[in-house]
């Protein structure tokens, strides 16, 4: 991961998302992200969804023939498309992340990293599209 392509979604990130703080019982957290990870979303997405924002469901849909007519309609294709990237990328990373100490010269973590920087990359070219 490079530093370059951290500091791109660090900035887009800063200019368009607000993190809230909120404190929850513990038993009632562990259910919820289990609950995200069982269905393969990510906790922001659900609860994005669950405020009324955006759908980033992980159902990918064909879109109508007229859906990214306008400069708005394609941003949100984006954001949707982003997202996807994002939960592949984590879901990467959390693999990696797993991946015994005895296996950091495999070719199995090689790849992985590979995936994870690749990804990245991605996300850096599509936040820097906007």
């Amino acid at each position: 991961m490079g530093k370059t392509s951290n500091q791109a979604k660090q900035q887009w990130n800063a200019k368009n998302y607000v993190q809230l703080k909120i404190s929850i019982a513990p038993d009632i957290a562990a259910a919820f992200k289990a609950k995200c990870a069982a269905s393969g979303v990510s906790v922001t997405s659900e609860l994005t969804r669950l405020m009324g924002g955006k759908s980033t469901s992980n159902r990918i849909q064909k879109p109508a023939a007229d859906m990214y007519r306008t400069r708005r309609l394609r941003r949100n294709g984006l954001e949707v498309l982003m997202a996807h990237l994002e939960s592949i990328r984590d879901a990467e990373q959390d693999y990696l992340n797993a991946m015994p100490a005895n296996l950091d010269t495999s070719p199995m973590h090689e790849a992985a990293e590979q995936a994870v920087s690749a990804l990245d990359d991605a996300l850096a070219n599509l936040y820097n599209a906007f």
